[in-house]
């Protein structure tokens, strides 16, 4: 928990993107709300080619009385393409875009705009 200089707003609980929960008193607790959804389908071109694609979003919501309104979405989309010569022994590229809209009055947990664009050659040998 963490105490303001008025004592009268304390956070319940901190999470990597804002409060679960805020306590107004002793007696009236104001929660957020949030949902997310994600999928993704994996396909076999071949015996030792294969690709996947996944997609998700996310919605954190909190209309806060006492602080600065807190809304945040993410959404992100991930790609693979996987050669596996043998088995055990595999190579692949990945490619993953995530963008997140941070609208918030007061900057709640530093969260901001922010879009990443991030790719991977991966090499993998299981024993």
């Amino acid at each position: 928990m963490r105490a303001y200089a008025d004592g009268a707003v304390r956070y319940v609980h901190e999470s990597a993107v804002a409060p679960d929960a805020i306590a107004l008193s002793m007696n009236v607790l104001e929660t957020t709300r949030a949902w997310g959804i994600g999928g993704g389908i994996t396909h076999h071109w071949t015996p030792t080619l294969s690709s996947a694609l996944t997609a998700n979003y996310a919605s954190y919501s909190n209309d806060l009385s006492t602080l600065p309104d807190a809304d945040v979405t993410q959404w992100g989309v991930q790609g693979s393409l996987v050669w596996s010569p043998v088995s055990g022994f595999l190579m692949g590229v990945e490619l993953e875009y995530q963008s997140i809209d941070g609208n918030t009055a007061a900057n709640l947990g530093g969260i901001s705009d922010d879009d990443d664009l991030v790719g991977v050659f991966r090499v993998q040998r299981t024993f």
